[in-house]
């Protein structure tokens, strides 16, 4: 009698863990199973890739549990280790698909933006493009190199960002949180990205005939890598050689518009400032960084920050206003 009110004490534990995630749980199934329909309709089957861990995730999420189920108690909850096993769950699949849809934008829409987006980011900031006017940042050694490695800090950060969230006692945060990051990868990083189908700067030449307006900055950019290295021209002809091989990167895929990076800082530092204010303000410093590094490098045009910052705010509104 003790064990069948046990199972169904824990029955009625796991029932109410599932049901604080159904929304999540729901929209997530529905992105996955939206985008196997869209790849068997356009043939394009074989570039979806479906993977159940990454790694490197994988590694984070279990020290960073560890640590939290050695020093703090309030997360020894069964409800507390099985919505955080559902987060680590969930997370590749999701990521592995967002992967696969980004790498196939080409084959479904082709880069026909990028000159527009040139055109209208020139138009925006006075005439000049937005590189040309940061042009004293990319010539300093030291500066571009900071930048550098602020870019590429946004992985780890991100991931920090998601294991936090899998173990945070703020349920209510938690939630909002989860859902809106789910949504920043769907609707920014997928469908505006193939409404809005660009490549970005530093690929320019090879999708827009004609004169490149961001030769002088690549050139610089690819001197500077030549000399001192630079993750970001190491991972720019990565992506490129991958897209141009049609090779399944884990974490690849050509697109400019929006910027999803600028996007998820953004909701990153909006999520910590509700959280707390010492953490709002040095994540709202790295989305600011963010966006810098990604016109200086050449990853984006400006106006791509800026609409990701702004769908990140729209997004999170909305969620907020969700009844949950």
């Amino acid at each position: 009698m003790h064990s069948r009110l046990s199972l169904l004490n824990l029955r009625s534990r796991l029932t109410g863990v599932l049901r604080e995630h159904q929304l999540l749980l729901i929209l997530a199934g529905i992105y996955v199973a939206g985008v196997a329909t869209f790849m068997f309709a356009t043939g394009l089957q074989r570039h979806w890739v479906v993977r159940w861990t990454y790694p490197s995730f994988a590694a984070l999420f279990l020290a960073v549990s560890a640590g939290g189920l050695a020093f703090q108690p309030r997360v020894r909850t069964f409800e507390a280790i099985a919505g955080a096993l559902l987060v680590g769950l969930i997370a590749p699949p999701v990521q592995s698909t967002f992967n696969s849809v980004k790498q196939v934008i080409d084959d479904v829409n082709g880069y026909t933006w990028d000159a527009r987006f040139a055109e209208l980011d020139r138009w925006l900031h006075f005439g000049r493009h937005p590189w040309q006017w940061l042009e004293p940042l990319v010539h300093d050694r030291g500066v571009i190199r900071f930048i550098d490695a602020g870019y590429v800090l946004w992985f780890p950060v991100l991931f920090g960002f998601i294991v936090w969230l899998a173990w945070t006692t703020n349920r209510a945060l938690r939630r909002n949180a989860l859902i809106a990051t789910l949504l920043v990868w769907v609707v920014c990083g997928n469908i505006a990205a193939i409404v809005f189908a660009s490549a970005g700067p530093c690929y320019y030449a090879a999708v827009v005939p004609g004169t490149d307006p961001y030769a002088p900055l690549m050139a610089v950019l690819q001197a500077r890598h030549t000399e001192d290295f630079l993750f970001a021209r190491f991972n720019q002809m990565a992506l490129w050689e991958s897209l141009q091989a049609r090779t399944w990167l884990p974490f690849g895929g050509v697109s400019a518009m929006p910027s999803v990076h600028v996007a998820m800082a953004t909701l990153m530092a909006i999520v910590a400032h509700a959280q707390s204010r010492t953490a709002g303000l040095l994540l709202t410093i790295f989305a600011g960084l963010t966006m810098l590094g990604s016109v200086v490098l050449g990853w984006h045009y400006a106006i791509d920050g800026y609409l990701g910052a702004a769908m990140a705010f729209a997004i999170w509104f909305l969620v907020r206003k969700l009844p949950l």
